[in-house]
């Protein structure tokens, strides 16, 4: 598993120190979102009055700014069900491509898949628009040793 989601520890003090947010509020939230994957989100869309599927420039500012993602992407990617399509997806170009590969991820979160294609061997260019993710992302590219161009808004 990538860093720092082998270590719980580690991957809530990432979290308080993105979020700004006491360790005790990280864990209430991450088990909230165990409990419902989207709760955090929805909630703060609730909070802030911003109608959910809603094109506006609300939600793209939120989309920006909120720490939500940073709950609900965490749990994503702890996910069997993830690490699998992440998996078959590097097991599929390891299989068919030329190497190495120059690949765009684009609205990747946390950056766990651009580091994972990073440690492939890959070329990694990261787009997010989430400030949040980008600066927990900055720290998995960190953590796991891989160079990944972070791609500005």
């Amino acid at each position: 598993m990538l860093k720092p989601l082998h270590n719980v520890r580690a991957t809530v003090d990432l979290i308080s120190k993105v979020a700004t947010l006491p360790e005790d509020q990280v864990i209430q939230r991450l088990v909230k979102e165990v409990t419902e994957i989207g709760s955090n989100v929805y909630q703060e869309l609730q909070t802030h009055g911003i109608p959910p599927y809603q094109i506006s420039d609300q939600l793209t500012d939120f989309y920006e700014h909120s720490n939500a993602f940073l709950f609900e992407t965490t749990v994503w990617n702890t996910c069997k069900a993830k690490q699998r399509m992440r998996d078959f997806i590097l097991s599929r170009i390891q299989q068919f491509r030329k190497r190495p590969l120059t690949v765009f991820c684009c609205g990747d979160g946390l950056g766990f898949d651009s580091a994972a294609l990073a440690l492939d061997g890959h070329h990694v260019q990261y787009f997010e628009p989430s400030i949040k993710c980008q600066q927990f992302a900055d720290a998995v590219f960190e953590q796991n040793e891989v160079t990944v161009q972070r791609l500005k808004n």
